[in-house]
C-alpha cells in the first residue's frame, strides 16, 4: 500500500478540495473519501492517486476536488482511506465539524471563536449548511447566519452575500418568540440584533442602498419593541442608531436626526444598567459609548451648520468588520451612498 498523507482539506467554490502528499510516480491507487454525518457514513467519492490530482506546487503534493457532493449535504466531515485504512491527516485538514447533529456538537464548534474552523471559506460553507438544514435551535441558527454574512463579505463573493441576505432575513423572521435569556449565545433579542447588524452591512456592501436603509429601520423598530437583560445589546444597537442618525442628517432630516441621537443615548444608558460587572464587557461596550456621543455630535454639527463628519469616520465607528479589505470596501460603499444623499438634498 502506498504511503499518503492528507495534507489539507478545505471547501472551495462549494466543493471539498483535498490535498494529498505521496509519490507522484506510484502505481494508480484508489483513494476513497468517506462523507459522514452524525457519526454515520452517508456516502463516498473515489479518486485515483496520482492520476486525478494536479501537481502544481510542492513536489509530491497533489490537489483535487471531490465530485458531486451537493447531493450528500449536509455532511459533517470527510475521511480519506486507502485499502480500508484511514489516511493520516495533517493540521490543515479542516473537513471536520462541518455540520452539528446535536446541540452539544454545535456548542463545541460555534460558541467560541477559537473553536471555529480557521479557513474562512470552509467556515462559511459550514454556516450555510447550518442555516439551511439544522433543526435543533433557533438561536444556534442565528449564530450561524451571522457568521455566514460576515464570512461572505470577507470572501468578497457577491453570490455568497446574496445567499447570506436570504439566510439572515429568513432567520430574523423565525426569531419572534425566542426568549431573552440574558446570555450571550441564547438571548433571542441579542441574536436578532446581531443578525440585523450583519444584514445591513451585507446590503451596504452589495450596494443595495434602499434595502440597507430599510434593514436599519427594521432593526431600530425591533430595538424599540424588544427588551433584554443582556446589557451588551448596546454594542450593535448604538452603532446602528449612529449610522441612521448620520443618514437623517445628510438628508436634511434634522428632527429625525435629533430624535434618534437622543434615543441612542437613552438606549445606551438604560441597557448599561444591565451590563455584567466584568472589565472585558466595559471595554467592549466603550464603542457603544463613543457611538452615542458621535450621534449627538452629528446633530450638533447640523444645527450649528458646521461641516459634517466624513462618511469614513462615521462608518468606522459603526461597522463590525475585522477584515481590513472588506472594511475598505464597506467604507467606499458608504461614501458613495452619502454622496447621493447630499446631491438629493
Amino acid at each position: 500500500m502506498i504511503a499518503l498523507k492528507a495534507v489539507r482539506g478545505v471547501i472551495r467554490k462549494g466543493a471539498p478540495e483535498v490535498v494529498l502528499q505521496g509519490d507522484p510516480a506510484a502505481t494508480p491507487t484508489p483513494v476513497v473519501f468517506g462523507l459522514f454525518r452524525g457519526g454515520k457514513r452517508i456516502g463516498e467519492r473515489t479518486l485515483t492517486w496520482p492520476g486525478d490530482f494536479a501537481f502544481d506546487g510542492e513536489p509530491g503534493v497533489g490537489r483535487a476536488r471531490l465530485p458531486d457532493t451537493v447531493s450528500l449535504e449536509p455532511f459533517a466531515g470527510i475521511k480519506a482511506e486507502v485499502g480500508g485504512k484511514t489516511v493520516k491527516r495533517g493540521e490543515d485538514w479542516q473537513l471536520v465539524r462541518l455540520y452539528p447533529s446535536t446541540r452539544e456538537e454545535f456548542e463545541t464548534a460555534w460558541y467560541k471563536r477559537k473553536g471555529r474552523l480557521a479557513d474562512r471559506e470552509t467556515l462559511q460553507f459550514s454556516a450555510r449548511q447550518v442555516t439551511a438544514h439544522y433543526p435543533l435551535d433557533e438561536a444556534d441558527r442565528a449564530i450561524a447566519a451571522v457568521v455566514q454574512g460576515y464570512a461572505a463579505m470577507d470572501l468578497d463573493d457577491a453570490g455568497l452575500m446574496e445567499e447570506a441576505v436570504g439566510a439572515l432575513s429568513r432567520q430574523i423572521a423565525r426569531m419572534e418568540g425566542v426568549p431573552a435569556t440574558g446570555l450571550l449565545r441564547t438571548d433571542g433579542v441579542h441574536q436578532t440584533a446581531s443578525m440585523y447588524m450583519a444584514l445591513w452591512q451585507v446590503l451596504l456592501y452589495l450596494g443595495r442602498y434602499d434595502d440597507f436603509v430599510g434593514a436599519m429601520d427594521a432593526y431600530i423598530a425591533h430595538l424599540r419593541t424588544h427588551e433584554s437583560p443582556f446589557g451588551r445589546v448596546v454594542f450593535n444597537g448604538c452603532c446602528s442608531m449612529l449610522l441612521r442618525t448620520d443618514i437623517h442628517a445628510r438628508r436634511g432630516e434634522a428632527n429625525a436626526a435629533r430624535d434618534l441621537a437622543a434615543e441612542c443615548g437613552r438606549y445606551y444608558v438604560r441597557n448599561m444598567l444591565n451590563l455584567e460587572q466584568k472589565s472585558q464587557w466595559f471595554k467592549e461596550t466603550r464603542r457603544a459609548h463613543d457611538a452615542s456621543g458621535m450621534a449627538l455630535e452629528i446633530v450638533e454639527r447640523l444645527e450649528a451648520k458646521k461641516p459634517a463628519l466624513s462618511p469614513a469616520v462615521v462608518l468606522e465607528a459603526a461597522h463590525r468588520l475585522f477584515d481590513a479589505r472588506a472594511a475598505q470596501v464597506l467604507t467606499r460603499r458608504y461614501a458613495t451612498f452619502c454622496a447621493a444623499q447630499g446631491a438629493a438634498a
